[in-house]
């Protein structure tokens, strides 16, 4: 049976849970980053998500904080070997599709974040990626059996793990503050394919950005094919530029963030082709005609 938004709501109004029902206009899976619910009545510092692992002896729920992550070795320690139940077990085995979970319905054993238990208003999916429940933490508390675990950071955990090996952070106050603001933090780093990866574009920057995302930073990663050619690198030939970046460089940095046990879906790799792709023509041509002028000649 698909556990959608109108029979999860009946189940709830006869367990007596009293909610307030949120609605966005658009379909988002993941924890929506900002407030644009029909009724301004979304907050992302009270958004929890509820994430279902499988494990030896069963599925089990893992609810948390929405901007926060699962430290793995955590969630081992308590469970066991785990990895994240797919699409096809959510809709056989409760009638969700991603991103649409709902807690309050669940027949599984329930494991909470201490973090989660600190917020007064649950703002959670129900079935509907285009709706939600804010359900005050007093309700949840009367319906929902569950454990109490820690197996997210907490924010002076995500400082050390953003600065960890680091010899400079400007400012820490100004990176606390943004921690503590619950909003996404994201990350970009480029590089030129100019050569050979070395240690330290490989290793020690993928372990950094390994750091990153323990720490629940999106990462991107900017392949910088143009300026590469636009620098003469590679002989100034676009064509094994491109077939670098795709084929050596770009894999070389994900057999260097599998050395951290990242996963190459977990970052974001941006050409400068595919950025500018929106105007080829007028990027190629840039590129060619700027290649030809030299500094002098654009002086005079």
């Amino acid at each position: 049976m698909m556990n959608n938004f109108e029979n999860i709501v009946e189940k709830l109004r006869e367990l007596g849970v009293v909610f307030e029902v949120i609605e966005f206009p658009d379909e988002v899976i993941l924890t929506r980053e900002k407030d644009n619910s029909l009724g301004h009545n979304y907050d992302q510092k009270t958004a929890i998500k509820t994430l279902i692992v499988k494990t030896k002896v069963g599925l089990r729920a893992i609810i948390l904080k929405g901007d926060q992550r699962i430290e793995e070795k955590r969630l081992e320690e308590i469970v066991g070997k785990w990895t994240v139940a797919d699409s096809k077990i959510l809709f056989e085995e409760f009638g969700f599709m991603p991103g649409t979970v709902c807690p309050l319905v669940l027949k599984i054993p329930i494991l909470v974040d201490k973090q989660a238990l600190e917020i007064p208003v649950w703002s959670m999916r129900v079935g509907d990626t285009k709706k939600g429940l804010n359900v005050r933490l007093e309700e949840i508390v009367k319906c929902l059996k569950f454990k109490t675990v820690k197996v997210a950071s907490s924010i002076e955990e995500k400082f050390k793990q953003i600065t960890r090996n680091c010899q400079e952070v400007l400012t820490e106050e100004d990176l606390k503050k943004l921690i503590e603001s619950g909003k996404t933090i994201q990350h970009y780093i480029g590089f030129e394919i100019s050569g050979m990866v070395h240690l330290g574009t490989g290793l020690m920057s993928m372990g950094k950005i390994a750091d990153f995302l323990r720490a629940g930073i999106k990462c991107k990663i900017f392949l910088a094919d143009f300026h590469s050619y636009l620098n003469n690198k590679l002989g100034g030939n676009w064509e094994n530029i491109r077939w670098a970046s795709d084929n050596y460089f770009k894999q070389a940095l994900i057999a260097s963030l599998k050395c951290f046990g990242v996963d190459e879906s977990e970052v974001e790799f941006i050409s400068g082709k595919k950025l500018y792709e929106d105007n080829p023509k007028h990027w190629e041509t840039f590129m060619r005609v700027g290649k030809q002028i030299t500094l002098s000649r654009n002086l005079r």
